[in-house]
């Protein structure tokens, strides 16, 4: 079972410092990207695990989504506002120069709404529905990390999460997970 990640976790090996970021991009090479493709593959595992490790023991989607968006939202706050998603800075900054690293984290996202999608399903959501609301939570949840870093807030998750909760509606507050059946 995976545990939580500490802070210093997150921040030691999933974090690039500015001055790590212009060393990266003065040294990068074929091995370094594909050094940097191996991590991002590690940060989609984890993701789906941490994503999983959410939902667990919540009965409805709504719960599920809520704890999703809250531990990033905490996360992101007791990292002083320095923290953020790896995959999302390197598509951002390098993804473009680099087939091979766009189809990296084009998979990671990939992985986290699949891992999305079949906890909605399992809490009663149809597969099609389930897989357009794990869209539309990974574009919130990558959305309010950027924003709470440049504003040094938590706001946008509580409206991330209003908003979500809106598009779940009476089915993601009323679907309980079946019985017998674990995330």
């Amino acid at each position: 079972m995976l545990r939580e990640l500490s802070s210093f976790e997150l921040q030691t090996f999933f974090t690039y410092s500015h001055a790590e970021h212009e060393l990266t991009g003065r040294r990068r090479g074929p091995t370094t990207k594909l050094g940097l493709a191996l991590h991002i593959g590690l940060a989609a595992q984890l993701g789906a695990a941490w994503i999983a490790h959410s939902f667990r023991g919540q009965t409805t989607a709504a719960e599920g989504i809520a704890a999703v968006l809250r531990d990033s939202a905490r996360r992101l706050s007791e990292d002083n506002y320095e923290a953020g998603c790896p995959v999302a800075i390197v598509t951002l900054e390098r993804g473009s120069h680099s087939p091979d690293l766009t189809n990296a984290c084009a998979a990671a996202f990939a992985s986290w709404r699949r891992q999305l999608a079949q906890a909605l399903e399992e809490r009663g959501f149809a597969p099609e529905r389930a897989s357009g609301i794990a869209l539309t939570a990974l574009v919130v949840l990558e959305g309010c990390l950027v924003v709470g870093r440049a504003t040094g807030s938590t706001e946008a998750f509580e409206l991330g999460l209003a908003t979500l909760l809106g598009q779940l509606g009476e089915e993601g507050e009323a679907r309980p997970l079946s019985s017998g059946q674990t995330s």
